[in-house]
């Protein structure tokens, strides 16, 4: 995943942790002369989450009602992004908080879990 803030000169990228060093090093490699990246950090503490349905697109209110769901459980989201098809929107929260995020989320659109 990949978000790009619009009046911010900031990247958000999520990978897998198994490749955080090849990624710090490709990141390393795009800066050797340092003007570039002023800064880059990482955080291993996060879980990246999606949810995806069809009848997403074009229905107005579903990321409001899904993030409202979340902050009525006291979870923070770090990042979002949402494509251009509106099928699916992805956020990060912590680690900690993915179990009962996704509870949250189940509990809304009435499925099991």
């Amino acid at each position: 995943m990949i978000s790009q803030g619009s009046s911010e000169r900031n990247i958000s990228i999520v990978i897998e942790s198994t490749q955080l060093e090849r990624a710090i090093g490709a990141i390393q490699s795009i800066n050797a002369e340092g003007t570039v990246i002023r800064d880059f950090t990482y955080n291993s503490d996060v879980c990246a989450m999606s949810v995806v349905g069809a009848e997403m697109a074009g229905t107005p209110g579903v990321a409001g009602e899904i993030f409202s769901a979340l902050g009525k459980e006291e979870i923070s989201i770090i990042m979002i992004s949402q494509g251009s098809s509106e099928f699916n929107i992805s956020f990060v929260v912590k680690k900690k908080d993915a179990y009962k995020a996704a509870q949250a989320i189940h509990d809304m659109f009435k499925m099991g879990m």
